[in-house]
């Protein structure tokens, strides 16, 4: 698995009906046309190795299809678990809901979904028709227990990185006994 190529995933309201259109863009300033007050731009990242060809860059979600914001979770577990379907992408993103994955069918929808909810990652599930977002399902799985779990893991973290930010200035990470123990 590979990521390929940045591009920007945008949910815009449309004025006067209050629906949701989706959007993907490899360009930032293509991302900013139209740009309003109810515009919200992620940047995500094409992978390359779910399917036979890179995710796309461009997409206007023509047809029916579902997206699904899986995470926290590594994208390769997704793809490991979630059998692959013709007209399926996979693209990395930041944040809680990393790793989005676009399938064709209510079907590969429900697996993935299932999926999710049996690993206890949260997931949003996006029915999209013509690129209009329709019957969003939201499923938040961590317990009280994994929520601390991942606070403790991310300060962890953050504390690590910072000990080797500090010591890579004088020995490097490799010979600093701090990263080391990392």
């Amino acid at each position: 698995m590979k990521f390929d190529r940045q591009c920007f995933l945008i949910l815009r309201t449309l004025g006067g009906s209050g629906a949701q259109l989706i959007e993907l863009f490899a360009d930032s300033a293509d991302s900013l046309s139209g740009w309003d007050a109810t515009t919200r731009v992620s940047p995500v990242f094409s992978v390359t190795g779910y399917s036979k060809k890179s995710s796309p860059t461009n997409s206007t979600f023509r047809g029916q299809s579902w997206l699904l914001f899986l995470g926290p979770v590594h994208p390769q577990k997704v793809a490991d678990a979630v059998p692959y379907v013709k007209g399926a992408n996979l693209w990395l993103s930041l944040g809680l809901f990393n790793v989005i994955l676009q399938v064709p069918t209510a079907a590969a929808a429900g697996t993935a979904f299932k999926w999710a909810k049996s690993e206890n990652i949260s997931v949003e599930k996006w029915e999209v028709q013509d690129g209009v977002v329709r019957k969003p399902v939201y499923l938040r799985t961590p317990t009280t227990r994994q929520k601390d779990s991942s606070k403790r893991i991310a300060g962890s973290n953050l504390r690590i990185l910072s000990a080797c930010l500090v010591h890579a200035k004088s020995c490097g990470p490799i010979s600093c006994s701090v990263c080391i123990r990392s």
